[in-house]
This record gives structure tokens, sequence and C-alpha cells, in this order.
């Protein structure tokens, strides 16, 4: 690579650049973070992306001793609804061949080969960011003073090589780390002994080609100390997609319109009340992936969402709007371990059962008629 052009690569990036960042979780951890301003990169752009990684590893890998070290490289890519970071390869080792801590062509050759399979992916895919996580073994706190132009010319020195010097594959070392995160989510301490308000949730839905539709949704505040039992109907919010059939002709465009009137005011409830947490049970296998589903569909109304999840299980959506927490919905199944039927029984036989609807009978077509026990059966 000619230096002009060197230079040409490194003064757009330069200009794209709108901030950089780097922590050390713990000892043996660091991560390096860049992110770009619009236009963004595209992943089509693997010589910059490539020059924007090594000057990640010389100001933050290769500027610091070590004994041994690896890194794996991660894209931030934006998506209609913001963006999501996810790891796009294995570890590659940041030793050359002799176990000798230096910048070394096989580094580089590996970074190419690896961005120009994710151009292939990805094409014009838009990044709004990309980051490495370097795992260093024996690390010291004393840097290695590198200036400026000496990281530019050790990084045209490799780009000059290019992908060809890449001989046979570097085996990369395995390496012992203590994580300070635990592999489970943690039970919440509580600040206080004061029991909060909170509110309890419920979707139904109806199938259309094997796909959940909800058609009601509906909503109770309860608070320390009230008897539930002597709350009335109207204590009830629901909202019935059927109600706005004579304004609206499709049945999904009903559904979304209940499901937006019903999260409108659900935030309204939980400011007046400042009420954080809503209970679905079984929220994470059922609504939280609908509710999740719609809020990625629709963008412009303005929500971020925030999802909790572990081992494939969505424990938590926090709602967003703009940089203020609306309120986090939770599953009431991962502290009640029992179907709604047995805790009906067993925690509160005063109220009477769960109640029953004839499920596979449900369809739009009948939806209105149904109506009074539908909602009956939802409170």
């Amino acid at each position: 690579m000619k230096k002009s052009m060197f230079d040409a690569y490194l003064n757009r990036l330069k200009l794209l650049i709108a901030w950089e960042k780097c922590r050390d979780p713990y000892v043996g951890l660091r991560i390096a973070e860049v992110g770009f301003k619009p236009p963004y990169l595209q992943c089509v752009d693997y010589e910059m992306i490539a020059l924007a990684v090594l000057r990640l590893l010389m100001k933050y890998a290769y500027n610091t001793k070590f004994e041994y070290g690896k890194f794996t490289i991660g894209y931030v890519m934006k998506i209609p609804t913001g963006a999501v970071a996810y790891t796009i390869g294995t570890p590659i080792s940041l030793n050359d061949k002799s176990g000798n801590v230096v910048p070394n062509v096989d580094v580089y050759a590996k970074i190419l080969k690896l961005l120009i399979q994710k151009a292939d992916d990805y094409d014009k895919a838009l990044l709004s960011g990309i980051f490495i996580r370097i795992y260093l073994r024996g690390m010291q706190d004393k840097e290695v003073p590198l200036s400026s132009d000496e990281m530019d010319a050790i990084i045209l020195q490799l780009m000059n090589v290019g992908i060809d010097g890449c001989r046979e594959p570097q085996e990369v070392e395995a390496m012992d780390r203590k994580s300070r995160y635990p592999n489970h989510i943690p039970a919440l301490k509580p600040t206080t002994k004061e029991r909060r308000p909170f509110i309890v949730a419920d979707m139904e839905t109806v199938l259309i080609n094997n796909v959940h539709v909800p058609y009601v949704a509906g909503f109770i505040a309860l608070r320390s100390g009230e008897d539930i039992g002597e709350y009335s109907d109207d204590g009830f919010v629901k909202y019935f997609s059927e109600d706005s059939c004579f304004f609206i002709d499709e049945f999904k465009d009903r559904s979304d319109h209940m499901l937006f009137i019903f999260l409108e005011y659900l935030a309204m409830v939980t400011a007046q009340n400042q009420i954080q947490t809503i209970y679905f049970h079984n929220f994470s296998r059922f609504d939280g992936i609908l509710l999740m589903k719609y809020y990625a569909s629709y963008p412009d109304k303005g929500y971020t969402i925030k999802p909790l999840m572990r081992n494939l299980k969505l424990y938590e959506l926090s709602v967003y709007m703009g940089k203020k927490r609306l309120f986090r919905l939770r599953d009431s199944y991962t502290l009640l371990l029992s179907s709604l039927a047995t805790l009906a029984k067993t925690l509160c036989p005063q109220l009477g059962s769960k109640g029953s609807i004839p499920h596979d009978e449900v369809r739009v077509s009948n939806l209105m008629d149904l109506r009074e026990q539908l909602l009956d059966y939802m409170i």
C-alpha cells in the first residue's frame, strides 16, 4: 500500500471517529472501543476497519507490557431500532510464532481475512462502532511509550505486506481468567423494607397462520395493604382489539392499535403512581416475545428497549423514552413456579378459580360475539 493511500485512509478514518475509550473490567481483560459518526463505516470497508482495529491494538495492547495476549473483534451494527453489538470471530494471538510480544504480519493477515469474510456476509451494512476484547497474561501497568507517528509507521509496514503474509495457522493458547461477573443473574438486594406498588398484566391471542396475534390486553395496579377481593371490575384496565373494528379494517392493524394504547396508558399510570415494575405470568416464553416484536417493529413510536436475557430466557424488558426508563416488564413465573390455576387455588382460594375459555374455538370472526366472556376471563 502506498503511503499516499494509507494517509487517505487514515484521514478519512479520523474524520469518522466520534469517540474512543478503553476500560479494564478486571485484571487480564481490556476492552477498547471506537464509535463512528454519520455516514459511518460499511462492512465492505474492510481496509478501513482493519486500520481502526490495528490502531486500537497499537494504542491499548502493544503499548502495554504483557507475557501473552489474544483478542477478539466485535462490530456494533446499526439497525432500525438502534444498534446491536456482537463478536465476529474466534480469538487471534497477539504474539508472533516465536512468542514475542510484537506487532506481526500474521495478526494483520488474520484480521483482514476475517473482515473480508464479514464484508461478504453483511455487504453494505452500517457500523456505528467496533470494539476489541484483549485478554492479557502477565500484564503490567507500566506503559511502553509509542508516539502517534511510530504507531502509524508500524501499521503501514504491516499493511504493505498484505494478506499473503499469513503462513500456517497459529495456535491460540487457552487462558485461565477469573471474571468478576457471575454466570447467573444474582438476586437483587432490597434497598427498602417498604412494599412498593406494582402492576400485573396479561394478554390473550388468536392464531393466524400459526402466528399469535393479541386481541385483548389489560392490567391492574396493586398496592400493599389493599384487599384485591374488594376491587371492582372498574379497577381493571382492559383494551379489546375489536372495539376499533368500525374505523380500522384489518385485524392486525386493530391489534397493533390496541397494543399502542395499552402501552401508552401503562406508561402514564406508572409515571403518575411511581410504579416501576409490571409482571406478566410466563412473560419469558410468551408475552415478552410478543411485546419485544411489537417494540422492534415500530421504532417510530420513540421507545427504546433493553432486554435482560440469560440462557435464551427473557427475564426482564426495560422500556425507555429517550434516556428515561418508563417501566420494566418481568416474569412472575420466575418467582412463583406454578400455573395461574394452581396459584389461584393455593394462594387466594377466596377469589375463586382462574376460569377458562374455549381457546381452540376463538377466531377473529367470533371475537366480537365472545367479547364479554373474553373480558371476564381476562379479569
